[in-house]
């Protein structure tokens, strides 16, 4: 389990997807039948052929798993589904989406219900609230959560980046330099600089944004959020 936890702040602390995916691989070789490692390296492989591959053997053995386990597996499933037709360019039908959301809201909020320890269940529980309700809805269930998730470096970038979204600079701003705060200067992640590009994509500023993804990209080439970001900076003319 420590890899696989090692895995998850990689990817969403510090935006490292290439560690985060040695993690999670580390975790299925220490323990093959270990079905929620499973499906972490399906979702980050950029294999289309292995998705494929763990996709049914998930398929096959999720009933295998505890009724709470079997229900977090679920949306992963799902958004494997959704990582699939994105990759062959096919245009993802709304019910497909409202599914994945749907089905992720009740799957995280009941997981972290029970372990409320598990951090980033409780941060993808946020990205939900996002999808389903908008970015007030989400800010107001960080503001409203437990203070054990206020210093979550994810959730201090998440937050910033819903504050840009819904026009609130300067306070977007503010919540980028305490999320700084959490790294050493010599050390600054992936992350820091794609939180950076959102802001400034969010608040016009696509130059400076195109700056910051280039950087994220440098540190890690295979960061996916920050690879679709530049293609629509791409289509802008940002670059």
């Amino acid at each position: 389990m420590v890899n696989y936890r090692t895995g998850w702040q990689l990817i969403m602390d510090f935006g490292e997807w290439t560690k985060a995916e040695e993690a999670f691989r580390k975790a299925i070789k220490e323990d093959p039948e270990f079905l929620l490692g499973w499906v972490q390296v399906g979702r980050i492989s950029n294999d289309p052929e292995e998705r494929s591959t763990i996709f049914a053997m998930l398929k096959k053995k999720q009933y295998s798993l505890n009724p709470l386990d079997g229900k977090l597996l679920k949306p992963y499933l799902l958004s494997m589904e959704i990582i699939d037709l994105k990759d062959s360019n096919q245009k993802i039908p709304k019910e497909k989406v409202s599914e994945f959301y749907q089905t992720s809201l009740r799957a995280f909020s009941d997981f972290f219900n029970e372990f409320p320890d598990e951090v980033y269940v409780f941060a993808e529980y946020i990205e939900t609230i996002h999808g389903l309700y908008g970015a007030n809805a989400a800010l107001d269930s960080i503001h409203s959560s437990s203070k054990t998730y206020h210093e979550l470096p994810f959730l201090i970038s998440y937050k910033a980046i819903l504050e840009a979204e819904l026009g609130l600079e300067k306070r977007a701003w503010e919540s980028f330099d305490k999320f700084r705060a959490s790294f050493e200067k010599e050390h600054l992640p992936p992350s820091l600089y794609f939180t950076e590009a959102k802001i400034s994509n969010l608040s016009g500023d696509d130059k400076r944004s195109a700056k910051a993804i280039t950087k994220t990209l440098e540190l890690d080439p295979k960061h996916t959020l920050a690879k679709r970001l530049k293609d629509l900076l791409d289509q802008s003319g940002a670059f």
